[in-house]
């Protein structure tokens, strides 16, 4: 059981890089106007 909640942690973390790869690569926009990758807060 144990096994198949860290299969499961796994999945979901690479679900978020997926999400997180996606946006990196994603042009600019009003808000990031130099892209996701370059953001200076």
């Amino acid at each position: 059981m144990l096994d198949g909640l860290f299969n499961l942690a796994y999945f979901a973390a690479g679900l978020f890089t997926l999400k997180v790869a996606a946006l990196v690569q994603q042009g600019d926009d009003g808000r990031f106007p130099l892209g996701y990758a370059f953001s200076n807060p």
